[in-house]
């Protein structure tokens, strides 16, 4: 016996359905935080540091949240849309 479900039928089954890539849920968690786009003010150099520390314990890569740190509020608005 063999544990799990078989490639083949993961694909199957998730054809068509919409997964959330790394870069949508960090956006998710810039929106929760309210940090990057999602922010009130502008950050200074430190700020942001803290930022990417606080993406970087949710599990997100440094490249990812760079990204998502870097995108302009009414893109991220609209990718979460």
């Amino acid at each position: 016996l063999q544990k799990g479900v078989a490639p083949e039928q993961a694909t199957a089954a998730l054809a068509g359905e919409e997964v959330p890539d790394e870069f949508h849920a960090c956006l998710v968690a810039c929106r929760r935080r309210r940090i990057g786009p999602f922010a009130a003010v502008e950050p200074d150099a430190d700020t942001r540091r803290k930022w990417l520390a606080t993406l970087a314990r949710a599990g997100f890569g440094g490249e990812v949240a760079r990204r998502a740190l870097a995108t302009p509020r009414a893109e991220a608005v609209e990718r979460l849309t």
